[in-house]
């Protein structure tokens, strides 16, 4: 499965990131990253998101989580948790 695919955002491969959405860019993000990566450390990577974007992206890492078979950590402070 192509990234682009992944994180549903086939059909705007010719727009550039300023003309997405807040969500739609950090779909990007995530793609571009899940191509050189396998984990992740995440800095409240839905801390500003309105609820019903926060709920879709947190089906979106859950599908990434099963779907590619990366591992996600998400923080508050990594000092505490590592």
């Amino acid at each position: 499965m192509e990234m682009i695919e992944l994180v549903q955002l086939a059909g705007l491969e010719t727009r550039k990131p300023s003309q997405m959405s807040g969500g739609q860019q950090q779909r990007v993000a995530l793609a571009r990253a899940l191509v050189t990566t396998k984990g992740f450390a995440l800095d409240e990577p839905l801390g500003a998101l309105d609820l019903k974007l926060r709920q879709e992206m947190q089906l979106e890492l859950k599908k990434l989580q099963r779907d590619v078979g990366i591992s996600f950590v998400s923080l508050h402070t990594i000092k505490k948790k590592l």
